[in-house]
């Protein structure tokens, strides 16, 4: 057998959804180091390799599970095998999403509208409906969605994506405010741009669609944040696991801003 786990999370089970990459890899990371029990889930296969990667000796304290966060019977299924395995939900850090194909709204596919929505919003709601019944059981709990400094604002080429982290704000208020008297938070992290390969896609997209480069439109974005630069997927994952902590616990129903200055407000 391992040696028991030390750190702020000790004892405690974390449910990240969206663990396979990017901020979602470096926040299971985070929290790993901190000695959380880890239940991961994401629809990429390479899910089961981080599992792999982070767990212990004996493999008790890291679990992985394929799940689409659009299919509410697997969010459930997804709950009460973290449930199963580890006996609680002290955490549940929503960090999968997606952005949507640039275009204007005149030229939006209808298609693409709910592919973004479907993944951003409603699959927060689903993973939330499957663990609040677990932790107004156990008297409380963490929840964490991942919004975006697009949810502030409507920006050209990217309404649907604007729309689905608006909402995905609105639905965690609302959570929050449900859920106090359980001994539930619930807030949100909103990123700014996040150097992850999702990221680079994008700026990649978007050029082409102004007919200019990948670097031009790089520096054009970057040029834009106060601090310089995009930030590592590490610092959004520090405000995740700081959320999901005790020091955050009179925090409710806010939305943290991790964005390096592109968004004053």
């Amino acid at each position: 057998m391992s040696a028991s786990p030390s750190g702020r999370f000790a004892g405690k089970v974390v449910m990240i959804v969206g663990a396979a990459r990017g901020v979602g890899l470096a926040t299971a990371q985070a929290f790993a180091r901190e000695g959380a029990s880890l239940s991961l889930a994401d629809i990429d296969p390479a899910v089961e390799q981080v599992a792999g990667q982070l767990g212990d000796v004996d493999g008790e304290r890291v679990a992985a599970r394929r799940v689409d966060v659009t299919d509410a019977a697997q969010c459930q299924a997804l709950a009460a095998a973290t449930v199963e395995r580890f006996g609680r939900i002290d955490v549940l850090a929503v960090v999968s999403g997606v952005l949507q194909k640039t275009a204007r709204i005149s030229d939006l596919p209808i298609e693409e509208f709910d592919r973004v929505l479907a993944v951003n919003t409603k699959g927060p709601l689903l993973m939330a409906q499957a663990v609040l019944p677990q932790m107004r059981q156990q008297g409380g709990g963490r929840i964490v969605n991942v919004a975006s400094w697009f949810a502030y604002n409507g920006h050209a080429y990217f309404g649907g994506y604007c729309a689905s982290k608006f909402a995905l704000r609105a639905i965690t208020q609302a959570i929050a405010e449900e859920e106090a008297e359980n001994g539930i938070t619930a807030n949100c992290v909103s990123p700014g741009n996040v150097d992850t390969e999702m990221h680079r896609r994008a700026l990649r997209e978007e050029a082409e669609s102004r007919g200019i480069t990948a670097e031009e439109m790089k520096e054009i974005e970057w040029a834009k944040i106060p601090l310089g630069h995009a930030c590592p997927p590490e610092d959004i994952a520090d405000a995740i696991v700081f959320l999901g902590s005790d020091q955050s616990r009179y925090m409710t129903g806010a939305s943290l801003d991790v964005n390096g200055g592109v968004l004053l407000r």
